[in-house]
C-alpha cells in the first residue's frame, strides 16, 4: 500500500533537483568517513552524570527523562553534528504553556502567575522545544494536523535561521572535518561546487540542501528520551527491577555481544507494552487494493501500532514480558518489533537506529540499571510530564549507585 510521507512544510522547502539532493545526503556518508578520529563511544559517565564508583546509602532524586534522556542526547547531537542550540530562549517555550503560539498573546497577568524564569539551559530548552514541534507535524493525531504544522512551521523556520547561522560561524572559522558533521559539510563544500565539475551545485543551492540535512539529524534525535522515559516508566509500572534484571543479564550471557543482545531486548520489549506512539496517520498517495479494500487517493490511513505489539501472531502470549533467547519465555522475534518502524517492508526502517538512537538508548538503560532501589516518586509527581504529547520529565528516586558493567569477551 502507497502512503504518503511526511511533507515538508511549503514554507521550509528548498527548491533543488532530487539528484542534487541524494548527492548532498550522499556527503553523510562521506562526511562519516572523514571522521575517522571518532570511532570510540563517548564518555557516557560523563555524558549521563553518574558517578562511576557506588554512592552512600541515601534517598536520591533524578529525572530520568530530562536528566538521563534529553540531557545526553543533545550533548551527543551538539558534538557530534555541530549543531547546539542558540543562547537564547524560543518564546514558545514559555508561550505555549498558554496554549499560545507568540509570547505577545499571552496576557502579562498571566505571565506573573508563573514566576518564570531562565531554564539552566537555554539551548537545551530551545532545541527540545523546536524538535517535539517538527516531531508533532508528523505523527500527532489527523484531526490536529493543520493546527500543529502552523506551529511545526514556526519551529521549523526558528531552526532553520539558527542553523543558518552555525554555517555561516563554520565558514568563517573552519574546522578539521572530523570535528563534526557541519564541519565535515564545509570541507566538502568544493567538492560539490567545484566549477569545473559538470555537475556542480552553487554554493548557495549545496548549503541550502545542506541545512535541510542538518535540521532533520538534529531535530530527529528528540525522540530518544521520551521513548526512554515511556521504557523506564513501564518497567516501574509492572514492577521490573531494571538493575537486578541487567545484573542476571551480566550473568548468563557468554559475550559481550549478546549482553549487549539482552539490554536491546529489555529496550524493545518493555516498549512493546506501552509504546509511545500507539497510533499513525498517513495520507495515501494513490489508489490501491489492499486485501479486500481499495484505499482510494486521498484517503486516511491508521496504522494501530498499540494493536499491533500485541498480535499474538508476532507475539505469542503478548501480555508476557519475555527476553527469549536470552532468557526462557515466550518467541520474541526482532524483526516483529516496531519500535524504529517495519524492518521487515522496504523503506519503513528508522534511518537514525544504527546510527545513534539504538545506541543511545542502550547506553541509557545501563545508566538506568545502575541506579539501585529505583523508584517513581509518591503520587502524581511519578508520573510521566508531557509536553504537546511528548513525554519529558519522570520525576524518580534511588538509593545508591552500582559501579559501570563489565566489559565481557567480544
Amino acid at each position: 500500500m502507497a502512503v504518503a510521507k511526511p511533507e515538508t512544510p511549503q514554507a521550509l522547502a528548498v527548491p533543488a533537483n532530487p539528484q542534487d539532493e541524494v548527492a548532498v545526503a550522499s556527503g553523510i556518508g562521506r562526511a562519516q568517513a572523514l571522521d575517522t578520529g571518532r570511532d570510540d563511544p563517548p564518555a557516557f559517565d560523563a555524558l549521563l552524570r553518574i558517578p562511576a564508583t557506588p554512592t552512600r546509602r541515601r534517598i536520591e532524586p533524578i529525572d530520568i527523562v530530562h536528566d538521563l534522556g534529553f540531557v545526553t542526547t543533545y550533548n551527543v547531537v551538539s558534538d557530534l553534528f555541530g549543531t547546539p542550540g542558540p543562547d537564547w530562549l524560543t518564546e514558545m517555550a514559555v508561550a505555549l504553556k498558554f496554549s499560545r503560539q507568540h509570547l505577545s498573546q499571552v496576557e502579562p497577568e498571566w505571565l506573573s502567575v508563573i514566576k518564570a524564569s531562565k531554564p539552566d539551559d537555554v539551548g537545551l530548552t530551545t532545541w527540545q522545544v523546536w524538535s517535539i514541534l517538527m516531531f508533532l507535524d508528523i505523527v500527532g493525531n489527523y484531526l490536529q494536523q493543520e493546527e500543529l504544522k502552523g506551529l511545526g512551521v514556526q519551529a521549523g523556520r526558528e531552526f532553520l535561521t539558527h542553523i543558518d547561522t552555525l554555517i555561516v560561524k563554520a565558514r568563517k572559522q573552519p574546522l578539521p572535518p572530523h570535528t563534526n558533521l557541519l564541519a565535515a559539510f564545509v570541507s566538502l563544500e568544493k567538492t560539490f561546487t567545484e566549477p569545473t565539475n559538470p555537475a556542480a551545485l552553487p554554493v548557495e543551492s549545496y548549503y541550502g540542501l545542506v541545512r535541510m540535512l542538518l535540521l532533520e539529524v538534529a531535530s530527529s534525535g528528540i525522540v530518544i528520551a521520551p521513548t526512554l522515559g515511556a521504557v523506564v516508566h513501564t518497567a516501574l509500572t509492572g514492577g521490573i527491577d531494571l538493575s537486578s534484571l541487567i545484573q542476571v543479564l551480566m550473568k548468563v550471557t557468554p559475550s559481550q555481544a549478546k549482553f549487549d543482545e539482552g539490554i536491546t531486548r529489555v529496550l524493545y520489549e518493555t516498549w512493546r507494552l506501552n509504546p509511545t506512539v500507539k497510533l499513525l496517520m498517513r495520507r495515501s498517495e494513490q489508489a490501491e487494493q489492499y486485501g479486500k479494500d481499495t484505499v482510494q487517493k486521498g484517503d486516511w490511513i491508521a496504522a494501530l501500532v498499540g494493536a499491533a505489539c500485541f498480535d499474538p501472531t508476532a507475539f505469542p502470549q503478548p501480555r508476557q514480558f519475555s527476553l527469549d533467547p536470552i532468557l526462557p519465555g515466550p518467541k520474541r522475534n526482532m524483526e516483529d518489533y516496531l519500535l524504529f518502524g517495519d524492518s521487515q517492508a522496504p523503506g519503513r526502517l528508522c534511518w537514525g537506529r544504527d546510527k545513534l538512537a539504538l545506541y543511545l538508548l542502550t547506553e541509557c538503560l545501563k545508566a538506568v540499571g545502575r541506579l539501585k532501589g529505583l523508584k517513581k516518586v509518591a503520587g502524581a509527581g511519578g508520573e510521566l510530564k508531557k509536553f504537546a504529547q511528548v513525554n519529558t520529565n519522570l520525576s524518580t528516586r534511588f538509593v545508591s549507585v552500582l559501579p559501570d558493567w563489565p566489559k565481557k569477551q567480544p
